[in-house]
């Protein structure tokens, strides 16, 4: 005899009557987001509640990967005005990959923070997705006068498109996202799959063009033509500074790409989930 949580959520319902799994998927989609605002609340209460310093520890890894680069590179320079330039040129491109980075983590660390609550209650598991991109907000509004800084500092920086700002942080976000569902499956039956991510995100900057220019040939070239991070930060730093943006096109691919991928890897996730969850309890 199959639970509950089997018959609504299993990989049964779905080759017998997909239209009803898809039905409870928007349904579910629908009303996960008043809790989402409550797990929100509930972790941000207990993630600050015995913290001295609060809200600066946000402010901390921008500002030390920042502090890093500026002092492997400052000394090649001399002229004031170069030197504010690339302040402004690493601070907000890691400000970006801090978004970004932290939106791949949140639904491997939501669902590891959430084991308990998903082996003994039934509740839209997209409202635990939702709690984390609030949390990720949280974070980048946090940062915001970061930005502000490094636009001042920037010597030719203009608003010109920060009009399409909201749809460059909604891209990062969603591309973000989108790879840590694909993770997630494989983070809930391996504890160190998340260690693992973060550890590669370390390697994975060096390789992005956060804190260097481009290069123009050899390999590091072809690694920064096929690596999506590199267009999304390049992309929303130019627009924050008002410089010209090349990869606009590349960056509506990667973004639309990714929600059709991610959207596919949540119903496989959600198929899986009583599996998962059978996992965790045993």
């Amino acid at each position: 005899m199959k639970s509950a949580c089997e018959q609504r959520y299993g990989s049964d319902s779905v080759w017998r009557d997909p239209g009803r799994f898809l039905t409870e998927f928007i349904r579910d989609l629908r009303n996960s987001h008043e809790l989402a605002w409550q797990l929100f609340l509930r972790n941000l209460k207990s993630r600050y509640r015995q913290s001295i310093t609060g809200y600066i520890w946000a402010f901390f890894p921008p500002l030390a990967w920042t502090g890093l680069f500026v002092i492997l590179r400052l000394h090649n320079s001399s002229e004031p005005q170069a030197q504010y330039a690339y302040i402004a040129h690493v601070m907000v491109g890691v400000v970006f990959w801090q978004v970004f980075i932290e939106a791949v983590q949140t639904p491997m660390r939501t669902f590891s923070e959430a084991r308990s609550m998903l082996a003994k209650l039934k509740f839209p598991r997209e409202a635990l997705i939702a709690a984390g991109l609030l949390d990720v907000g949280l974070q980048f509004l946090i940062r915001l006068p970061l930005l502000f800084v490094g636009w001042m500092l920037f010597p030719e920086a203009t608003a010109h498109g920060w009009w399409i700002m909201p749809g460059l942080l909604l891209g990062v976000l969603t591309v973000g996202t989108c790879l840590g569902i694909i993770l997630l499956p494989l983070s809930l039956l391996y504890q160190d799959v998340a260690p693992a991510v973060a550890l590669a995100g370390g390697f994975w900057l060096l390789l992005t063009p956060v804190a260097h220019a481009p290069a123009a040939t050899g390999l590091l070239s072809t690694i920064t033509q096929w690596n999506p991070a590199a267009i999304l930060v390049e992309t929303a730093r130019a627009s924050w500074l008002g410089a010209p943006m090349l990869h606009v096109n590349g960056f509506i691919i990667i973004s639309l790409g990714s929600l059709v991928i991610g959207l596919a890897a949540w119903l496989a996730a959600r198929i899986a989930f009583p599996h998962l969850i059978a996992r965790l309890g045993s």
